[in-house]
């Protein structure tokens, strides 16, 4: 008789488990808009990004930091001037000329990993998007003010036909 219980208690926890790493949907409170139109991408400018000015960076970011196109940091790693950090874990693969692998650890140590000037020109990448995006959202509320996002990340990166370099 014991043994039943047991494995129905297992069952119910295992359910609890996954219901719990479902999606939920899109609630229409205030602070999930603001998180979602966050993490949306903007249209980046035309421009090179070394002749983009203040007024190109309002209109395309409403999140305070810039969104590029692989082509665009294609054309920044020409002229480097700026860190160019990997966020995404394990990295396998990166692009040529990281400078660091800083990893998100939720507790807000990863940010000593990080210049102490808020100004410094930072360029954040990963594996899709998501984890940069979630850095560069952490990085602007901690006051950096020159962070530019690779959209699309290593994987558009290599859809563009750029190389990626192996660990």
């Amino acid at each position: 008789m014991r043994q039943p219980v047991k494995w129905l208690w297992l069952a119910v926890l295992l359910c609890t488990l996954l219901a719990a790493c479902v999606p939920r949907p899109a609630s229409t409170d205030a602070a999930t808009a603001r998180v979602t139109a966050t993490a949306s991408p903007t249209t980046p400018s035309t421009n090179p990004p070394e002749e983009r000015d203040a007024e190109d960076r309002d209109q395309e970011s409403d999140d305070g930091y810039v969104h590029i196109t692989p082509s665009e940091l294609a054309f920044m790693l020409e002229d480097k001037d700026f860190l160019l950090i990997n966020t995404h874990t394990p990295y396998g693969y990166e692009i040529e000329h990281t400078d660091a692998h800083i990893l998100l650890d939720g507790e807000g140590r990863w940010l000593r990993h990080y210049p102490a000037d808020r100004m410094a020109k930072i360029v954040l990448y990963c594996r899709s998007g998501k984890r940069s995006t979630v850095t560069a959202i952490g990085l602007v509320a901690a006051g950096y003010t020159n962070v530019y996002h690779l959209d699309g990340g290593m994987l558009a990166w290599h859809a563009d036909g750029l190389p990626l370099q192996s660990n």
